[in-house]
């Protein structure tokens, strides 16, 4: 057939036997037992039929529905608003370019065996496996695989067929000019490890923020290769920097956004047994005080053996760097020295174990005591309400004194005479158990091996000895410049000795006592005899001159001390000259008497 074919305006079909053609239009069905080749063929929105034959056209194909049970070529494809079924194959081969163009109205969609691949012609989406996509490329698919740790064939797969160590393959990412990748990378036999890789600021540079090892599981941040679970890594020149916005040497940062409140937390590491998946412990940073700019640490822990009780805290650190066990806010001894403070129950303290055959050492406070034991046994106990003591050997025993109010004994056995035998210490006794504080006794003393007492130096600061005496070196090889005192017997004449009671002890305390006085003495000229010394608390309470200082802090009026061993030597040579005058006199009468 020549020329054109044009169906009949009763829409009858035009049956095509076969023949070539300029152009073939029909207003009805198209419809050809044999080879149709055609520059185009129209069929005005109802069906082309090829039957067991074959289209070629080099034009365009315009059709409703187009059928066909072999392969067919088409030069120029356009199907408005229908579809095209093929049991065989379709190629669309292009001259100057193949263009399948979808119309922009909603449902203009490029559909492909029922939505198993869609081009909406509205959005331009693209859906595999769905015919609504909703975002550019959207895949759709259903699976009731549960198990992580396993394969799955369903998905999207991107897949590199060179399968050597190191390869991979990647999902690029653009934004601009900036680009990123997720990497797969073979490592091996059934082995792949899994990189984000992304431009790090100059072109063709780029970190690898985030590694996955599938080998190990292990995590790396900042490093390719993690060697633990959570690797991160800071790579050299950027150092810990203590500033509060500088970050670059941090590994980890945790950030609880809970708003500021003393106790509030900013951020928590917990910790699990090891055989549970529950908390056990954990670290966190605690606001310490009002000022949300104060932070410190807490440790918990889980001392109950029910895993329903909750988590507590066990040991804090200041944002003063003050550390507290038992306790959350301890306290310093002032502005600048920081301290250990532990508390707790009954008994509360620290052991030193070397691991060794030998028993522990603990120091230890209970019961208003400190003490140091080894193992069950107390070696060493300060009171803070009976007695200084310790108990393993004599030294420092408990029960020492009965009516003691401060104690501080060496010693090496209890002989049971209420000191300790070959001990040195400090008494506080309380005259008859009466509880005067103002009457102790005996507050230095020294005891020999039996237990008795050789010795002490009382509160009201006077000496005693069993022996009844005290001395001195007087070595003559020590000596130098050796003469005959000068004579004191003006000097004693002129000492006026008193009787007195001191003003500055309680009223129940107060008793006559004989002595001289400082400034009598300096009138009479013997002032190298007097020193002066600073005022205790006592003397100033009773003579409040006595606690005025100078511009360096010092006293300005100090209480005068005698030196009555110098006063006593001096006595000694008055009284050597006064027995030279007896004598000298005696042998006068002894002579008037003859």
């Amino acid at each position: 057939i020549t020329g054109n074919i044009v169906g009949n305006a009763s829409g009858t079909a035009a049956t095509v036997t076969g023949g070539t053609q300029s152009a073939i239009t029909t207003t009805a069905n198209l419809v050809t037992v044999g080879a149709l080749d055609a520059g185009s063929i129209t069929s005005n929105f109802t069906s082309i039929n090829v039957g067991a034959g074959a289209i070629a056209t080099t034009g365009a194909l315009t059709g409703g529905t187009i059928d066909a049970t072999t392969d067919f070529t088409i030069g120029g494809l356009v199907v408005t608003d229908g579809n095209i079924a093929d049991t065989g194959t379709l190629a669309i081969v292009p001259v100057d370019g193949c263009t399948i163009a979808l119309g922009s109205d909603a449902g203009d969609d490029f559909n492909i065996d029922g939505g198993k691949l869609v081009v909406e012609g509205d959005s331009g989406n693209v859906g595999i496996g769905t015919s609504a996509p909703v975002t550019p490329l959207h895949v759709a698919y259903a699976s009731s695989a549960t198990s992580l740790a396993s394969a799955e064939v369903n998905g999207l797969e991107i897949n590199n067929t060179t399968e050597t160590n190191d390869t991979y393959s990647q999902i690029q990412f653009r934004s601009g000019s900036e680009d990123g990748y997720i990497r797969a990378i073979a490592k091996g036999a059934n082995d792949l490890d899994m990189a984000f890789v992304l431009e790090n600021g100059s072109s063709g540079s780029y970190n690898i923020p985030l590694y996955l090892d599938g080998s190990s599981g292990n995590v790396g941040i900042g490093t390719a290769t993690p060697l633990a679970k959570i690797h991160s890594y800071i790579p050299a020149g950027n150092a810990f920097n203590t500033a509060y916005n500088n970050y670059q040497g941090d590994g980890l940062h945790l950030h609880n956004q809970v708003g500021s409140g003393e106790n509030n937390i900013g951020g928590a590491i917990t910790f699990a047994s090891a055989s549970s998946i529950q908390r056990a412990a954990a670290i966190v940073s605690v606001q310490t005080t009002s000022d949300e700019d104060t932070m410190g640490l807490a440790f918990y822990t889980h001392p109950s053996t029910d895993w329903a009780q909750p988590i507590v805290e066990a040991m804090r650190i200041t944002h003063a760097g003050n550390v507290g066990i038992g306790t959350a806010t301890p306290t310093s001894l002032n502005s600048t020295d920081k301290f250990l403070e532990i508390t707790g129950g009954s008994s509360v303290g620290i052991v030193f174990d070397d691991s060794s055959s030998v028993a522990a050492y603990e120091i230890r406070v209970d019961d208003y005591q400190f003490a140091i034991y080894n193992g069950t046994s107390q070696r060493f106990m300060i009171s803070a309400q009976s007695n200084v003591a310790y108990t393993a050997d004599g030294l420092w025993n408990s029960n020492a004194r009965p009516s003691r109010h401060l104690g501080w004994y060496l010693g090496y056995r209890d002989n049971g005479a209420g000191l300790y035998s070959n001990a040195v210490g400090f008494e506080c006794d309380t005259v008859d158990g009466l509880n005067r504080t103002g009457q102790w006794q005996d507050i230095f003393e020294i005891v020999d091996l039996a237990g008795s007492k050789r010795a002490a130096i009382s509160s009201s600061g006077a000496y005693w000895s069993n022996g009844g005496s005290f001395g001195g070196s007087s070595d003559e090889r020590l000596k130098t410049d050796i003469a005959d005192a000068s004579s004191q017997w003006d000097d004693v004449k002129a000492v006026k000795v008193r009787k007195f009671q001191w003003g500055n002890v309680p009223d129940s305390d107060k008793f006559y006592q004989i002595g001289v006085i400082s400034q009598e003495l300096e009138a009479a000229g013997m002032g190298g005899l007097v020193q002066e010394v600073a005022a205790d608390k006592t003397q100033i309470a009773y003579h409040a001159p006595f606690g005025e200082l100078d511009e360096n802090e010092q006293s300005v009026n100090k209480v005068k001390h005698v030196k009555y061993s110098i006063l006593q030597m001096k006595g000694f040579k008055a009284l050597q000259e006064a027995m030279a005058r007896i004598e000298t006199l005696e042998t006068k009468v002894t002579a008037l008497e003859a």
